[in-house]
């Protein structure tokens, strides 16, 4: 749940100002969008009829579940990611497919579930104005995903839908669910959102430096001579010799070097301390102790072979700074309380809803064989009840 409900803060916090700063102001709305907004809420508000499972102990799966009278149907489930499936499904085997699969219907039963508590708590208080003004933010939505995706056609967007079975008043749907969740959000959730004390947000600082922090690191050219090399040493001295009278580290490389990054002109990548394997540490010891780019090191000498580095480029590091990151710390701190918040209503919510079968695995199965399959069949999942 924190991942889908993360990035609404903004538009939440949007929605906050919108409808409390901009409702009272609108002008009234054409006779016809009226009587059209109308019919839509009356449809919303009314009842689907739910064909609800019987909860007897039985174990076979079923089609649909109810959330508080609202039926959810295999297909509000498979809708959105059936596109998603089919190509994982071509490209992936069906091991890993199987995977991807049951993760992905597990989230969408939870994603859907909760957007159907939420939604049904925003409709209870939702005015006709307020509802007329979220019909314009769809209105918006549409047009200008429309001029961004679609070169302007309203009937490129329509096909694109239609190939997933998505009609645009679908869309619409959707899009006024989000929104009117996000409304209900503002009123219950945001504004139960306090900022975040010093102290707090320097426990978070805390939490987050050894992750943030970046260790000084080198863009390493190396030359490699094994000692076994008949006159390794001596063929060494003549590769520092060529690199300091200034002939390039590529052909000095692939000229003395006995290693396989001889082929690449010596060309390692950026190390860090204790990033390679053990035989190459002195070499990378001496690369960290080049105060410059392109001047060659000493010669490195170890039992298995004799190491020349030079630095391509320096990376000092760097150390997170508290002062620098507070106001990135206090919008993460106010997006993990609310996520906090939410949780918490929502599992308000679902403590006294009416959801139907009670095994929800008997759904999760149906969802399952209904999905896109790879070309060898997978078999429903196994799962307890």
């Amino acid at each position: 749940m924190n991942a889908t409900i993360k990035g609404i803060v903004g538009l939440v916090l949007l929605l906050s100002f919108s409808v409390a700063g901009c409702i009272s102001t609108r002008t009234t709305r054409a006779a016809d969008k009226a009587d059209e907004r109308a019919a839509r809420r009356k449809e919303r508000l009314a009842e689907r009829p739910v064909p609800a499972p019987a909860d007897d102990g039985s174990q076979e799966p079923v089609s649909v579940m109810s959330i508080n009278g609202e039926t959810l149907t295999i297909d509000d489930m498979l809708r959105p990611v059936r596109r998603d499936l089919r190509a994982q499904a071509a490209a992936m085997s069906p091991a890993e497919y199987r995977r991807l699969l049951m993760e992905t219907i597990e989230r969408r039963v939870r994603e859907v579930a909760r957007d159907a508590l939420l939604y049904r708590e925003s409709m209870k208080a939702v005015t006709e104005e307020e509802e007329a003004y979220i019909e314009d933010l769809v209105d918006q939505e549409l047009r200008s995903r429309i001029t961004a995706e679609f070169a302007g056609r309203q009937s490129r967007l329509e096909h694109y839908l239609a190939e997933d079975g998505i009609s645009l008043e679908d869309e619409r749907d959707r899009i006024r669910r989000r929104l009117m969740i996000m409304r209900w959000l503002q009123l219950t959730v945001t504004r139960k959102i306090v900022d975040p004390t010093r102290g707090q947000l320097e426990v978070l600082f805390e939490k987050q430096q050894a992750d943030l922090a970046k260790p000084p690191r080198r863009d390493m050219l190396i030359i490699e001579i094994a000692t076994k090399t008949e006159n390794a040493r001596e063929q060494a001295e003549q590769a520092r010799l060529a690199l300091i009278g200034g002939e390039d580290f590529d052909s000095v490389a692939r000229r003395f070097s006995t290693a396989w990054h001889r082929n690449k002109g010596g060309a390692w990548g950026w190390v860090t301390r204790g990033s390679v394997v053990e035989r190459l540490e002195p070499a990378v010891d001496e690369l960290f102790a080049l105060s410059e780019i392109n001047v060659p090191s000493r010669i490195v000498e170890t039992p298995e072979a004799l190491f020349i580095v030079q630095a391509a480029a320096l990376d000092e590091g760097s150390v997170p700074d508290f002062y620098a990151m507070q106001s990135k710390l206090v919008v993460q701190f106010r997006e993990e309380q609310f996520n906090r918040l939410v949780e918490k209503e929502v599992g308000a919510l679902h403590a006294k809803a009416e959801i139907r079968p009670a095994n929800i695995n008997r759904f999760l199965i149906s969802v399952f064989n209904a999905a896109p399959k790879p070309d060898l069949a997978v078999g429903p999942p196994s799962r307890s009840p």
